[in-house]
């Protein structure tokens, strides 16, 4: 179990220090795949959408990774002005650099920020929507990052969403109870979920909408590009999946 313990640890430490564990190799792999997978595609889609139901004009994702669902937001909003992109690892805003190359523009101003999210480099009320998605279980503060979220955003239009995962509802079939209750202990904020509605009522917005959300992961090449579990773990059923829930909240500033 020791070995489950220090795997679970590097798996989670990768995504709170992406460059300087020289984790971003295996952080893009599991972006990636999640990026495919069609369960995690359903959340998204549905996060998308209320991000983008008013029209926003300017649009920041922080946490933005390889790029890939700011990017998208080019397709899906026509009025869209500005999108800014903001993540503390410089490995993967290369890729997502190399991305918004290829991709036309659309008369979208794209930029990319290495940067702190508890820190905004934003100015007060510029911000139409922003999009948390998955970033503030890896944070050390996420209170902090909520009432910067608070501070960027347009007090009148501004919509917020944010979507994360239910660490209690982790599942993994086949006889797997044991790993999958232990395996997000080393999440920095694992019970992010339940604390989620509070911080952001407590940073100044009002709730709007919220959703829950079922991802699955099948098979041992997934579960191993995604969670980091490996099949010396999990053993050799090729069947075997996991399940966990993701939290999708909408707000706006209160009235």
């Amino acid at each position: 179990m020791q070995c489950t313990q220090e795997a679970a640890q590097k798996a989670a430490t990768y995504y709170q220090a992406v460059d300087s564990l020289g984790g971003h190799f295996a952080v893009a792999q599991a972006l990636n795949a999640m990026s495919r997978n069609p369960s995690f595609k359903i959340y998204k889609e549905y996060l998308s959408a209320c991000l983008l139901r008013e029209g926003p004009r300017s649009l920041l994702d922080i946490g933005c990774g390889l790029g890939t669902d700011l990017l998208d937001a080019q397709n899906l909003a026509s009025g869209l002005k500005v999108l800014l992109g903001l993540d503390p690892s410089v490995q993967l805003l290369k890729t997502a650099e190399k991305r918004k190359e290829k991709q036309d523009s659309k008369g979208v101003a794209v930029g990319l920020v290495a940067g702190d999210a508890l820190q905004l480099p934003v100015g007060n009320d510029k911000i139409d929507a922003i999009r948390v998605d998955r970033c503030l279980q890896h944070v050390d503060a996420p209170s902090i990052v909520m009432r910067e979220c608070y501070r960027c955003i347009n007090p009148t239009e501004g919509v917020i969403v944010c979507a994360e995962p239910d660490w209690s509802t982790f599942a993994i079939s086949h006889g797997n109870d044991q790993l999958a209750s232990e395996w997000p202990s080393n999440i920095l904020n694992r019970d992010i979920a339940q604390q989620l509605p509070r911080l952001i009522t407590d940073s100044g917005f009002q709730i709007t909408n919220h959703r829950r959300f079922r991802v699955e992961v099948a098979g041992l090449r997934d579960l191993s590009v995604i969670f980091g579990l490996s099949s010396a773990m999990l053993g050799d059923e090729p069947h075997v999946a996991a399940t966990l829930d993701i939290l999708v909240i909408s707000a706006t500033c209160s009235s």
